[in-house]
């Protein structure tokens, strides 16, 4: 897929083979693509098992993300200072959460004084 806009579609809907269930996060590319009679082919022979009809959206909201900005490169360095970053923060959390279980009464009656 080559020149997309960035444009896409979403909706939570559901599988599309029995049971169905409703567990998929659909994604459409909004930019029309080419594809060869080939490609089709090949589509078509392993994917041809489609149980079900077009579904109407029974409430479900269909989101637009329209011109999404693109990735951002980010260098080692910057790597290196994020995952630093993100393993002190969970550090923190960490000691934390030691300390608000060290800290709980023996007995579990006085819970009640917690609230």
């Amino acid at each position: 897929m080559q020149n997309m806009s960035r444009s896409f579609y979403h909706y939570q809907g559901s599988l599309t083979t029995p049971r169905c269930d409703e567990i998929v996060n659909w994604f459409m590319v909004e930019d029309i693509q080419n594809c060869s009679a080939e490609q089709v082919g090949y589509f078509v022979a392993r994917f041809n098992n489609s149980y079900r009809v077009v579904q109407n959206t029974s409430g479900r909201v269909v989101y637009h993300a329209k011109h999404l900005a693109p990735p951002v490169r980010v260098g080692s360095m910057q790597l290196v200072f994020i995952l630093a970053c993100v393993g002190l923060a969970l550090l923190v959390i960490l000691n934390c959460v030691h300390l608000f279980f060290k800290n709980l009464p023996k007995d579990p009656l006085s819970y009640n004084s917690l609230v």
